[in-house]
């Protein structure tokens, strides 16, 4: 009986992959991985092995159709099987085989990006030539390899792909530089990214779409001066591109140019006053230039020309928030998420509108519908907050720690909030319990030392204080935070001033211009007896920062100082502003009593 030839090596593929229960969790089969989740794959490894750099590889020939012999066949399911046990480095290795010994498009691209994940560039540098050799005209493919290309040192090969997929674009070559554009400003090595968008350049000089390429490129590589020139070049070439213009104005910006920026986005909307994306431009331009109220008229503009504008409702809600305007906020999350358009941001925001009202449902429910984007991992974290100021302190900490076991690298964050709030519900063994298991799992961590020292002084272990914090500024000598809070704990709870005073002296070398660093520093002089210059540093603190505590102690010097009227008015304005500081009503009482 004749062996099937190569239709059946995708169909046998494709049985196995399918009739499997799991398979590798980051190793989709063909038909799942679009162009862009070969992108995100290649984004989200690391820098090549030393080994790895500089290969040049040329393009295998198309092979003939292969039987489908015993050994095909075993090193499929091999390759398979290994994938699935995780063993990617197996499952290349049987897959690259048999994709070069049959020559199949389908093996060729699996092994690619079983490659890719595996961080395995050489590897998968071969099988994509297979691949390209098999289907010269993927641009899938071509783009893939390019990345390979750059990703393993060879600039002029990386290039060579990405040109020949422009090549084959059309007449409009807008779309492809764009997507090029991006892939090239999320590579790790951007001098070289922006080496192969030169050469794009080099080869379609005439193409504004490739002069725009390399201003974006250049950009993010953080060189100006390039990305300006490349852009007036752009603009040259086509005056009317309105996206183009904006972003060089943004340049203008971020060159120190702001006034010419803004000039020149204001003057092209002269010209043009119904166009939206130019005016878009103009509104972040003045956001990110901090003219927030003209800003505000700008999207205002916007909106009541295109009702429907989601993005300018996200920046007016935003901009609403940063005004402390929370029912006009609202307004604009709510079409935001009625739209259908940034729902998640939507929903997170109107959690944080709902929960800074109180009504706590209402935030439980917006927060819970955060599914993903930026915001889910806050917005989890807030919803955990809202049900302990409901009473309900046992389910907040369940989903703080549930939180924590899937996001790992929150995991400090998280300690510290679950702490928090035990304290505030005056659970404070329980806090220190939880400080204490952070500390297991996270040794001599600073900032779960600090945070459990300065809880220690709130229960009244000054020792446990001391121990704690020392050990933080043995671990880091230099950390000015730790040296002044245990400088200012021996001021004001023992009499060790002249530690005390050393102490504070390092950290205020190290913050000099600091409120509650120059707020020790007051406090230590005055326990020393130096009146007259704890008032000088205490005034200065009180300069700095509106507080209950500087002000208890400027009060309290003031006192010392004989001069009391002038102590009563610091303790009557700071209790306007905090009228329930029970250091300042205590410090009050003290002395007028």
């Amino acid at each position: 009986m004749p062996m099937p030839s190569r239709p059946f090596v995708t169909l046998l593929l494709s049985v196995f992959a399918l009739t499997q229960n799991a398979c590798v969790s980051s190793a989709p089969r063909p038909d799942e991985a679009p162009v862009e989740q070969t992108e995100r794959t290649l984004d989200e490894g690391g820098a090549p092995e030393a080994d790895e750099t500089h290969v040049s590889i040329s393009p295998p020939a198309a092979r003939p159709a292969t039987p489908l012999t015993p050994e095909l066949v075993f090193d499929v399911l091999v390759g398979e099987i290994a994938g699935q046990r995780g063993d990617l480095k197996v499952s290349v290795a049987h897959l690259l085989r048999a994709s070069e010994v049959s020559g199949d498009v389908s093996l060729a691209q699996r092994a690619t990006r079983i490659a890719l994940l595996a961080h395995d560039y050489n590897s998968a540098l071969h099988a994509v030539l297979q691949w390209i050799a098999v289907e010269p005209d993927s641009e899938e493919a071509m783009r893939t390899a390019s990345i390979l290309f750059l990703r393993t040192g060879n600039v002029e090969r990386a290039a060579g792909y990405l040109g020949d997929v422009v090549a084959r674009s059309g007449i409009d070559s807008g779309p492809v530089f764009d997507t090029m554009a991006v892939q090239l400003i999320r590579e790790p090595n951007k001098p070289a990214a922006l080496g192969v968008a030169e050469a794009l350049l080099k080869r379609f000089p005439e193409d504004p779409n490739a002069m725009f390429c390399v201003s974006r490129v250049a950009f993010a590589v953080g060189d100006r001066s390039r990305a300006i020139s490349a852009a007036e070049h752009a603009l040259e070439k086509r005056g009317e591109w309105a996206r183009v213009r904006a972003f060089l104005s943004r340049l203008y910006v971020a060159d120190g140019r702001v006034e010419e920026g803004l000039a020149a986005l204001k003057a092209a909307l002269q010209d043009d006053a119904g166009n939206d994306e130019l005016r878009q431009g103009y509104a972040r331009l003045l956001l990110e230039a901090h003219r927030y109220d003209e800003a505000r008229a700008e999207f205002k503009r916007i909106l009541d020309h295109n009702e429907a504008d989601a993005d300018a409702h996200y920046a007016m809600g935003l901009l609403e928030l940063d005004a402390a305007h929370p029912d006009d906020a609202e307004v604009h999350f709510m079409r935001l998420y009625e739209l259908g358009e940034r729902s998640n941001d939507a929903s997170y925001y109107l959690g944080t509108i709902a929960e800074g009202k109180e009504q706590w449902r209402r935030a439980i429910r917006w927060y819970s519908g955060v599914r993903g984007g930026q915001y889910r991992a806050e917005a989890q974290v807030r919803e955990a907050r809202v049900l302990a100021k409901q009473g309900h302190v046992d389910a907040a900490v369940t989903r703080l720690q549930t939180i924590r076991r899937m996001e790992p690298s929150l995991a400090i964050r998280l300690i510290m909030i679950e702490a928090d709030v035990l304290r505030d519900a005056n659970r404070m063994d329980d806090a220190m319990a939880t400080y204490d298991k952070g500390l297991e799992e996270n040794p001599d961590d600073p900032d779960l030392l600090y945070a459990r020292g300065l809880h220690a002084e709130r229960m009244g272990h000054l020792d446990w204080l001391e121990r704690d914090l020392r050990r933080l500024i043995e671990i880091e000598p230099e950390n000015a935070h730790a040296l002044n809070a245990l400088g200012y704990t021996l001021a004001d709870n023992t009499d060790r001033y002249a530690e005390a005073l050393s102490l504070i002296e390092r950290a205020y070398k190290l913050l000099p211009d600091d409120h509650a660093v120059i707020d020790s520093m007051g406090w230590v002089q005055y326990r020393l007896g130096n009146l007259g210059a704890a008032l000088e540093y205490l005034q200065r603190a009180a300069e700095l920062r509106q507080d209950a505590e500087i002000a208890a102690h400027l009060g309290e010097v003031l006192w010392a100082l004989g001069r009391h009227d002038d102590a009563r008015e610091v303790w009557r304005k700071a209790l306007e502003e905090e009228p329930e500081s029970n250091l300042l009503i205590e410090t009050r009482k003290r002395f007028e009593n």
